[in-house]
């Protein structure tokens, strides 16, 4: 009966709908068939709903749906609304404008805490926040020495890992708190955090950062997810976030990161502007402490050993992202995925895989793969 029910819509509202979901049609229409098993929907009978050339199933439009997520009477509207992609981060930024290319790879991360929901549901797993929430009332110092302590990160011998190793053995305990982290080119973004909607939370960390650079990023979003604070953080002064909820997360990445008897050791007092600020000082100390130069400068700032306006000269001359990003080819496509999917999405992925909850070509096409042998290599169990 379902199956023979057609339904007229307003074909321009859902072309806006597919244009903002981060999914080409042709994408749209590989998942819904995959997911519902219907080969009569191929992008022909797709773009003619687009079109207006012929009145969509009621059935095939709550499939459409299910990956838009409109709602079925979205589609009825004559004018769709002139919507951006997180209310939240628009309120914050009401003259910051994402690049289009951006807004779509943000909204395919939102879209993608959908899926990773499903997938929990699938296996009964709960992806509720177990952890406390956090006010800048409580000490941002005692918080970053009590998961330190969580973390058993006073075991780890940081002066002779490398900074990637760093990166992962947070990147898994911060996953062990049921927030999953991932990594991609964010152009002008450090990185972001999404929180709330009864979702689970998902990081992103600008890859393009250098290493150092993605540790303190990823203890920084991670403080905002203990003060439950949705957050876009934008590399341009002139979009400077809340200074006082930015301070306690700074505050809490820095003291992770750096023990106090470490930082006495260094005698930063003891030291003028020009030994602070000097360029193999500032290499000492980040190789040393996997601490990004800019956040020991940002430090001296705070301990009032430099002034302001030394700290913004800082920042001009040195930008946040320092890594080169304009080479072309030649890298390892799979070593690269493995470094920018979450383990702890993989690992959920891959078991939903083996129990058949979800189909081979949905395995592979979340995890970006074409056969089973680049899947393994990518799944941490």
């Amino acid at each position: 009966m379902g199956e023979s029910f057609t339904i007229k819509i307003n074909p321009k509202t859902l072309a806006y709908a597919i244009d903002n979901s981060g999914y080409t049609p042709e994408e749209l229409v590989d998942k819904i068939s995959s997911r519902f098993k219907v080969k009569y929907f191929n992008n022909e009978y797709l773009a003619n709903i687009i079109k207006g050339k012929i009145t969509p199933k009621y059935n095939d439009l709550k499939k459409i749906d299910s990956f838009l997520k409109r709602g079925v009477p979205y589609y009825f509207l004559t004018n769709p609304p002139k919507d951006r992609t997180f209310v939240k981060f628009r309120n914050k930024y009401p003259n910051f404008k994402l690049s289009p290319s951006l807004e779509i790879k943000l909204r395919k991360y939102e879209l993608l805490r959908e899926d990773i929901k499903d997938l929990c549901n699938l296996e009964n797993i709960s992806f509720e926040r177990a952890t406390p929430i956090y006010t800048l009332n409580n000490n941002p110092i005692e918080v970053a020495h009590k998961f330190r302590n969580l973390f058993n990160f006073d075991d780890i011998d940081i002066e002779n890992l490398e900074s990637k190793d760093i990166f992962k053995i947070i990147r898994e305990k911060i996953e062990d708190n049921l927030v999953f982290v991932f990594k991609d080119d964010l152009e002008n973004l450090r990185g972001c955090i999404f929180i709330g909607n009864n979702l689970p939370a998902l990081i992103l960390v600008n890859s393009t950062d250098d290493k150092n650079g993605e540790i303190f990023t990823l203890l920084h979003e991670f403080a905002h997810f203990l003060l439950n604070d949705e957050e876009l953080d934008i590399d341009m002064p002139k979009f400077e976030t809340d200074p006082t909820v930015e301070k306690w997360c700074n505050s809490f990445s820095y003291h992770f990161m750096m023990k106090d008897e470490d930082e006495s050791e260094e005698k930063f007092l003891g030291k003028n502007i020009d030994e602070l600020l000097d360029l193999s000082y500032l290499n000492y100390l980040s190789d040393r402490y996997k601490i990004s130069k800019l956040a020991f400068v940002y430090r001296f700032y705070l301990l009032n050993l430099i002034s302001s306006d030394d700290y913004n000269n800082y920042k001009k001359r040195f930008p946040y992202k320092q890594k080169n990003t304009s080479k072309k080819g030649g890298g390892n496509y799979y070593l690269t995925l493995k470094t920018r999917l979450s383990n702890k999405f993989t690992s959920l992925v891959y078991r939903n895989y083996i129990t058949g909850n979800i189909s081979t070509y949905e395995a592979f096409n979340y995890l970006q793969v074409k056969d089973h042998s680049r899947m393994n290599d990518l799944v941490e169990v």
